[in-house]
């Protein structure tokens, strides 16, 4: 169910879905302290859509409570827990608000009132029909009347506030119960609801009032991260020295935040308003933030590589290899390690030794970054140089052979050439260096066996000795019609080379793909199977989007993989592959 409250075009989700931790009194006994502790938890898992994680959270729980029960049920949760719910008018009331129909809505409402008629519930489920509906006059004088009768429940605070914030000149009236709520239920739901509906139509000054009382009552709330950095904004544009006082305070704060929820929110904040705002302080604003992460005060490799990269522009290379140092430990300790992460750190950690003339110990870390990743090329180069300036002349070809091996250009084979010259390497050397980082990097591929589009058994190993991309596309898919003239040309020129193309119709549309490979003149098989059979195909190759290529090599590794070819620049690097494929070992 949801309150479509228009602000500028801003739909305001209601204030009752999902909620059910009652902070403070109201419809129902207050459940156990552990049973509340879960459902807090709960609530954020379903805020976040995941009702797994809800599900999983409440089982142990659902048959303690109404509240539990409920959400247990609307998670996805067994039968037994709904049974719970039937005669309780509180968790019946939040039935009704949940309910994905006008219908099973006004059930759940009218059961409610059947049940306590004269308790609160009835007002406050017509008040919420009727701010559904748009009917805001209606619904101000229900919520009132509800008021009357429950003056400190959080959800019918929370509804008249909301209602208020639609008739400007009563938005006062709703800071205060805002205010209200923020006091006797800091931690609701229906809380952050409102205090969400509040803010996008009131002055700054009642933004900054909220600001604070929500700080000082709400530590753990969704908004406590936007709270403290709206603060120190504030006394930034008040006063530029207490304002940068207030920037190391707040990143004081910000840090003691360490739940997955607000892991996105203090990166953001931290790279969007406080590290910019301390490096235009400079000295011992951005000294203050440097020394309380080198002292423990932060761990997220990300926020430690942003500060990192502001002390090298300053530079103090000092400070800047320290926090690398300790970002490169924390990422390397996280689940999916190397990534692009990692990556990043130790190219900007390399960038610092290479300044600070640490050649080797940059070179080392250049070579360490993913021949796979998007700065594989870009690593590969500068170990090269930093091999070289360090002396190490046949380190530094193998380095840049390997930028050979992943980009094929003219820039990377000059470099080679030179490099392999100051090595005294003759050229068919430099080419088994190029096979050396191929090989590295080469990664194998499964089987498959599909068939054509009349009908012909059409299998991967059959092509064994050919160079083969694969690509994945459906008939529909824009960008993989745009790419099949260039890949039908690639394929005539080199077909008898030994090149074969072969794309794989993900959504089996085999009528739909015969009046595509018709209409684009490719003499390529687009490839179909059983569902179960694609599916496999997919997920062996790891295909999410459309068009994903794999450029198989003779021996059937795959060697290249892309996500969509960059127009003409991006098929003439896919040609050079193929042609480096195509020539063989030396």
């Amino acid at each position: 169910m949801f309150i479509r409250a228009k602000l500028g075009g801003l739909h305001l989700p209601s204030s009752f879905l999902l909620a059910v931790v009652l902070v403070g009194g109201g419809f129902a006994k207050e459940p156990p302290a552990e049973v509340r502790a879960v459902i807090a938890k709960a609530n954020a898992a379903l805020v976040d859509d995941d009702r797994d994680e809800a599900a999983r959270l409440l089982e142990p729980v659902a048959l303690r409570s109404p509240e539990a029960a409920l959400l247990y049920a609307r998670a996805g949760g067994r039968s037994e827990a709904q049974a719970v719910v039937e005669d309780d008018p509180a968790a019946l009331f939040l039935a009704g608000c949940l309910g994905t129909s006008r219908t099973e809505r006004d059930a759940h409402f009218r059961r409610v009132v059947e049940i306590a008629p004269k308790e609160v519930w009835g007002p406050l489920g017509r008040a919420v029909a009727a701010l559904e509906a748009d009917a805001v006059a209606d619904a101000i004088p229900l919520f009132e009347r509800a008021m009357a009768i429950a003056p400190r429940e959080p959800a019918v605070l929370a509804g008249l506030a909301t209602s208020l914030t639609l008739v400007p000149s009563r938005r006062g009236e709703a800071v205060t119960l805002v205010e209200r709520l923020l006091e006797i239920a800091p931690e609701s739901i229906y809380t952050e609801s409102a205090f969400d509906a509040v803010l996008p139509v009131v002055s700054r000054y009642d933004v900054a009032r909220l600001a604070d009382v929500y700080v000082r009552r709400n530590p753990n709330g969704r908004r406590w991260v936007a709270c403290v950095t709206y603060q120190a904004r504030n006394q930034v544009n008040h006063d530029e020295v207490e304002g940068a006082q207030a920037v190391v305070t707040a990143w004081a704060r910000l840090a003691t935040m360490r739940g997955e929820r607000h892991a996105r929110d203090r990166g953001a904040f931290f790279r969007e308003f406080i590290l910019p705002t301390a490096v235009a302080a400079g000295g011992p604003t951005l000294d203050g933030l440097g020394d309380r992460a080198l002292s423990g005060g932060e761990d997220s490799p990300e926020i430690l590589l942003a500060l990192a990269n502001a002390f090298a522009v300053t530079p103090d290379d000092t400070r800047a290899r320290r926090l690398l140092d300790r970002a490169l430990d924390g990422a390397d300790k996280r689940r999916g390690a190397p990534n692009e992460l990692t990556d990043d750190i130790r190219f900007t950690l390399a960038s610092v030794r290479e300044r600070t003339g640490d050649a080797p110990g940059a070179a080392t870390l250049y070579d360490a970054i993913r021949p796979d990743g998007p700065a594989a090329k870009r690593a590969a180069l500068s170990a090269g140089t930093a091999w070289l300036r360090a002396g190490e002349h046949a380190r530094s070809a193998r380095a840049f052979a390997r930028a050979v091996a992943i980009e094929p250009t003219r820039e990377t084979a000059d470099v080679l050439a030179i490099a392999a010259k100051s090595a005294g390497l003759p050229e068919s050397e430099a080419r088994c260096l190029v096979w050396e980082a191929l090989d590295a990097a080469a990664r194998p591929t499964s089987d498959f066996a599909l068939r054509t589009l009349d009908g012909q058994p059409a299998s991967l190993s059959a092509l064994r000795g050919r160079v083969v991309l694969v690509t994945f596309w459906f008939p529909s898919c824009a960008p993989c019609r745009a790419e099949f003239p260039y890949l039908e040309a690639l394929r005539a020129k080199h077909e008898a080379s030994g090149f074969t193309v072969l794309a794989i119709d993900i959504t089996r549309e085999d009528a739909a793909a015969k009046r595509a490979i018709s209409e684009l003149k490719v003499a390529f098989p687009s490839l179909t199977g059983e569902e179960h059979v694609v599916e496999a195909v997919k997920a062996a190759y790891k295909v999410k989007t459309a068009p994903t290529s794999v450029l198989v090599d003779r021996e059937g590794r795959a060697m290249y993989r892309e996500e969509r070819f960059t127009g003409e620049p991006g098929i003439a690097l896919l040609e050079r592959r193929i042609e480096l494929l195509l020539a063989g070992r030396p």
